[in-house]
């Protein structure tokens, strides 16, 4: 039957294909050309199936099918595809009607001399002329999760062509398949309802490669897309005949996953899906490629394409163009990608958004026309990242763009083709679908091809873009102050070089150190590096702060500040009697942490009550801790308080009256009661002495915040310790004895 119907596919330069959409058009046409041999073909060359959900409008929660057929379409080939296409499913649906949307389309290759070229209409059916068509439902409700193994979603008819690879010769059946996976959010109990709309399947974003010819190198990219930007594994899959699990049984020397003859292995790179092979044998050879999609660990759809590749011995002398990238001065020092070798060429490289992506590709072709004229080197690139321009014909605007480099009017070029790429990133680019990802990653499949007859030979090459989160400063030197019984001031240090992407400060509350923290306010100013909370409402717990960047995405958080319900209470009072039995006394009061001023006072010899100063005998007056030096029989009886304040309200310490023994001999000092520091003040090592009784008695360390620094038991009667290291200021020793519990001061200087 003559394909009058057939459309011949002019590739163009910016080519994707839209889940929705019902032509093919603004995408960039990537696929092997390829000659064709077919024995004894039949109509039907196999396909694919995929799905798309809306997750917005009056459709939302609603998948619609998509499904693509191929059909050999030479002179006199068999007849047309089925129109509708039913799909057979478990999932709770029944089954899937799928309409053809729009003509047959001849995606045969094209080459200089339109004689020799492979299409519908010029040349005889088995010689490789191929066709698509394309069919989707309407909208259908799927509710209920999947099962673990799946719902899949498959299509049979008849029939294969021969295959070298594959027993049984012509007439086995074709089943495609796709399947749905569950998919459990991180902290979700349960698996989500297909009805929310969690997933787009992967799908593959170019027509089948339909011939290639033997005895040269053979570099295909089988691209796959995911509109949810979920890492995506290409691998081989069983071909499948009669029904779903019904696998297609290989020649000796095949498998499935060693489809092709090849001089050397044949690879598929699971990360970008190249294809890479030597083919040697010519003949129809059938094969079958899944594309997984993976969030979060978990595998949660495969797509699956089953098609035969014709290998031809038609020009076998042809060799491939060669690909490179640079920059695109040599000055320019950034947006070049990075890249591994020797197997086919893969560049990557990382940006964060907002970062601009530059290069030069240039592919290069010596070979010559039988006419001698150099063959044309034509540009293809396929990614539903890339656009006609920056705002438009891409999936996530911003849009990567492709121009002829410098003086080159046009995307084909005689023996050297260069093309310039760049893409200005932004937000847009990150934020996709309200995924929290590390990075989202975009693929872009460049090639070059030739027009030599009737087989072009075409070089392909990935480069994959990880599009990362803007980097941004954290504040730094987050600190509180304590204003009044009600209200504490939170400090901060504004982050370096960050003015010029700063959207905001992000403030947080918890009851817990740990978490979890939540927003308590946003501070839009950037010099604002000071704000006040009640703590009276907040009670007691912890802040952190963040900076929000362009994105409106937090920097790393801060190290949490205590808050405290403060009230002016004091914790640990002096002792109303005191002695010293050395010439260094420590005088100190434990409180809440509101209190932020302190005098220390004696009662002089006309009885009234005096501040002292930092002179003489006298240091740390003003602090919660004062040192007594040169202490003699003249101190004698003196008595001691400190006058404690917050800001609007005042406080007094009980009064200590201090008595002095002078030159007391060892023996009696064994005999006194003893717990007591020394050195202390002292650099972070101090030692501990106790009476006997208290050996076994449990200790704990604390800092001025009363957090925990060291706990343990009293070993011995001289205790050896070791703060050095730790902050300077005042520590808590407390003693839990038979006695009671005991604090005493360690200041560490």
């Amino acid at each position: 039957m003559i394909c009058r119907s057939c459309a011949k596919f002019v590739p163009n330069i910016f080519h994707v294909f839209p889940e929705n959409h019902l032509t093919m058009k603004k995408a960039l046409f990537l696929f092997l050309v390829v000659y064709s041999s077919i024995l004894s073909a039949t109509h039907y060359l196999g396909g694919e199936i995929s799905w798309t959900c809306e997750s917005s409008g009056p459709n939302a929660g609603k998948f619609k099918f998509f499904v693509s057929l191929y059909r050999e379409c030479g002179i006199g080939a068999a007849t047309f595809l089925p129109d509708p296409v039913i799909l057979s499913t478990n999932a709770p649906v029944g089954s899937i009607s799928c309409n053809q949307v729009g003509s047959a389309v001849d995606i045969s290759p094209n080459c200089y001399d339109g004689t020799q070229e492979i299409n519908c209409n010029g040349i005889a059916s088995g010689s490789g002329a191929v066709e698509m068509r394309k069919y989707e439902s309407g909208f259908v409700t799927i509710n209920g999760a999947p099962p673990a193994g799946g719902w899949y979603f498959t299509f049979t008819d008849c029939c294969r062509p021969s295959h070298v690879n594959l027993t049984g010769g012509a007439g086995n059946s074709y089943t495609l398949r796709a399947f749905m996976y569950p998919y459990t959010p991180a902290g979700s109990p349960s698996p989500l309802s297909a009805a929310a709309c969690y997933d787009n399947s992967p799908k593959f974003l170019e027509p089948p490669v339909t011939v290639v010819a033997s005895g040269g190198l053979v570099v295909n990219n089988l691209l796959g897309y995911d509109k949810d930007y979920d890492s995506l594994y290409y691998d081989w899959a069983q071909p499948q005949t009669t029904n779903n699990g019904t696998n297609a049984v290989f020649t000796t020397g095949y498998a499935f996953n060693n489809p092709f003859p090849s001089n050397n292995s044949v690879s598929l790179n699971p990360s970008t899906g190249q294809l890479s092979f030597n083919p040697n044998v010519v003949g129809s050879f059938a094969s079958c490629v899944q594309i997984d999609s993976y969030r979060q660990g978990q595998k949660i759809a495969s797509t699956f394409r089953d098609y035969p590749l014709i290998i031809s011995a038609a020009n076998t002398s042809n060799t491939p163009p060669l690909i490179s990238i640079g920059s695109i001065s040599p000055t320019q020092t950034t947006g070049v990608p990075q890249y591994g070798l020797p197997d086919s060429s893969y560049y990557y490289f990382n940006v964060n958004a907002g970062d601009s992506v530059r290069f030069k590709i240039t592919g290069t072709d010596p070979n010559l026309l039988p006419n001698f004229i150099p063959q044309t080197l034509t540009w293809q690139g396929t990614s539903a990242q890339l656009g006609g321009s920056p705002t438009i014909g891409c999936d996530h605007p911003p849009c990567a763009t492709a121009t002829p480099f410098g003086s080159q009017t046009s995307f084909s070029s005689p023996l050297q083709n260069e093309i310039r790429f760049d893409w200005l990133t932004s937000c847009e680019n990150y934020l996709i679908d309200g995924y929290n990802k590390p990075a989202v990653p975009y693929v872009f499949v460049l090639k070059f091809i030739d027009n030599a007859c009737s087989v072009p030979a075409s070089m392909t090459v990935p480069v994959v873009v990880n599009v990362f989160p803007p980097v941004i400063g954290a504040p730094d030197s987050v600190y509180t102050n304590i204003v009044s019984s009600t209200n504490t001031e939170i400090h901060w240090t504004a982050p370096t070089d960050t003015s010029s992407d700063f959207t905001a400060y992000l403030i947080s509350f918890s009851n817990s150190i740990t978490g979890p923290f939540l927003p308590l306010d946003t501070v839009y100013q950037y010099n604002q590096t000071q704000y006040s909370v009640n703590q009276s409402i907040l009670g007691t717990g912890f802040i952190i702060i963040q900076t929000l960047g362009p994105c409106g995405l937090p920097s790393i958080p801060s190290n949490p500040v205590l808050v405290q319900n403060c009230s002016p209470i004091i914790l640990v009072d002096l002792p109303s009697i005191d002695t010293a039995y050395t010439t260094t006394k420590l005088l100190y009061v434990v409180v809440s942490n509101c209190i932020n001023s302190f005098q220390w006072q004696t009662l002089n010899s006309g009885g009234l009550w005096q501040n002292l100063q930092n002179i003489g005998p006298y240091s740390g007056v003003l602090t919660s801790a004062m040192i007594i030096s040169g202490i003699d029989s003249t101190f004698d009886g003196n008595q001691y308080r400190c006058i404690l304040s917050g800001s609007g309200f005042i406080d007094t310490s009980n009064v200590l009256t201090l008595h002095t023994v002078q030159n007391i001999s060892v023996s009696e000092k064994s005999r006194a009661p003893k717990e007591y520091i020394f050195p202390n003040p002292n650099d972070g090592y101090f030692t501990l002495e106790v009476d006997a009784s208290i050996v076994g008695s449990e200790y704990e360390l604390t800092d001025e915040l009363g957090r925990s620094i060291e706990k343990g038991k009293i070993e011995s009667t001289s205790q050896d310790f070791d703060l050095y290291g730790k902050p300077k200021g005042v520590y808590r020793l407390s003693i839990k004895s038979t006695n009671g519990i005991k604090t005493m001061a360690v200041v560490v200087q």
